[in-house]
């Protein structure tokens, strides 16, 4: 399906300190504060509760940063600097930028950072496939190493956890996607139970014969779902995993993102092609939703957490805000602000702020509030939109029509 777009376009904040391509943003879950890392080594935190959060910034970390994750309680904000130089920054602070812990033994590269969903595990992945634990109950043990990963490149690294109402039972797994040295078209995802990384591997799945490049976990904990550069998506199940894969291969080109929306309705899949592919994950025989109004491959996507909306990134300077409510006939609507390609995108908790970061260096922030986005629409537009299928309905669906702007009434 080919969708269209009316061209409304939204004016954001822009924060300007990085001088290279943005390459990780996160947002604590109280959605009042922002990391930033780039090309460049640096780590900013902004300030979003602020009038302007360009006013309220402290730079963390200059030089050899580009992973970064805050704790599940918004307590600590995880950064990985220069060789083997990883800190821990306390949110609780008035100025988190005034201390930190740094956590010994830390891996030289760091690629990947990941807290646990109860906040008691952070976990690291660097050079020469080396992932290390980190107890966060116990800051001054030393990490413990993940066995079985080294001599290989890691891809992904996730936590996961469910339970499995058939069996009673908790399922919380450690996952990291690599690939072995010696095989470089083929790629592992192994799996570890919580706690009992020290020994090898207790499920090691096999299939995908290139880069994973994303993996998802079900808001249930019950499906991880893997895209990869060889054109396939793969969902494993968790509460089982000796069951075969369900293998999608309808998407046209390599892989580069999969995402999950947060009611666990939605499987989004994009990569080196234009198209934005939408699956019923608890029917993936269904055929999926095929939009195409990126005009380069996407980059990154994600979901708000009230499961309304959807944010696309592209290499063609844009990012895409599509609204889910309207299923089948999702339209999209373009945020039009970057000079290069959007390669990194966020939603924040409460699902006030949408913020995209370019190769071009710059974040913007945007809002995802109703009033704002009509408001900003009005100047775009220059008049009031009409009260039809083609335009109000398909951008505020659900929405009692009014008229928009008072100054074209």
């Amino acid at each position: 399906m080919e969708s269209t777009e009316q061209g409304l376009v939204a004016s954001p904040l822009l924060l300007d300190n990085h001088n290279n391509p943005i390459q990780q943003m996160a947002i604590n879950p109280t959605s009042d504060w922002l990391a930033t890392a780039s090309d460049d080594g640096q780590v900013w935190l902004w300030h979003l509760a602020t009038n302007n959060p360009a006013w309220a910034q402290y730079e963390l970390v200059e030089g050899g940063s580009r992973a970064l994750a805050f704790s599940p309680n918004g307590r600590w904000l995880a950064t990985a600097a220069g060789e083997g130089d990883l800190r821990l920054w306390d949110m609780s602070r008035d100025d988190p930028s005034a201390r930190f812990v740094r956590l010994g033994g830390s891996p030289p590269a760091v690629s990947h950072l990941v807290f646990s969903a109860d906040g008691r595990w952070l976990a690291a992945a660097g050079a020469g496939g080396i992932v290390l634990v980190w107890d966060m109950e116990a800051l001054d043990a030393p990490p413990q190493v993940v066995r079985g990963v080294g001599l290989g490149m890691v891809q992904q690294l996730l936590f996961s956890t469910g339970t499995d109402e058939t069996r009673q039972e908790v399922v919380d797994w450690l996952i990291v996607a690599v690939r072995q040295e010696g095989r470089s078209f083929n790629a592992e995802i192994q799996l570890w139970p919580m706690g009992e990384w020290t020994g090898e591997a207790s499920v090691r799945w096999t299939g995908h014969t290139d880069t994973i490049n994303s993996m998802a976990v079900s808001p249930d904990g019950r499906w991880l779902v893997s895209g990869s550069g060889d054109r396939t998506v793969r969902r494993w199940d968790l509460f089982n995993p000796s069951a075969e894969p369900t293998v999608l291969r309808d998407y046209p080109d390599g892989v580069r993102k999969v995402a999950i929306s947060p009611d666990g309705r939605w499987l989004a899949v994009g990569g080196w092609s234009p198209d934005l592919y939408l699956w019923d994950l608890g029917d993936l025989t269904a055929v999926p939703l095929v939009f195409r109004d990126h005009d380069a491959w996407i980059d990154d996507l994600a979901f708000s957490r009230n499961g309304e909306w959807l944010v696309s990134g592209s290499y063609d300077d844009t990012a895409r805000l599509w609204y889910l409510e309207s299923a089948p006939n999702i339209a999209s609507v373009a945020l039009r602000a970057h000079e290069d390609t959007v390669g990194v995108v966020a939603i924040s908790a409460d699902d006030h702020w949408l913020v995209t970061g370019g190769d071009d260096g710059a974040v913007m922030v945007w809002s995802l509030e109703l009033g704002e986005l009509v408001e900003l629409a009005c100047r775009t537009a220059g008049r009031n939109l009409s009260n039809s299928r083609e335009e109000w309905q398909r951008y505020f669906a659900g929405e009692v029509y009014r008229p928009t702007c008072a100054m074209w009434e």
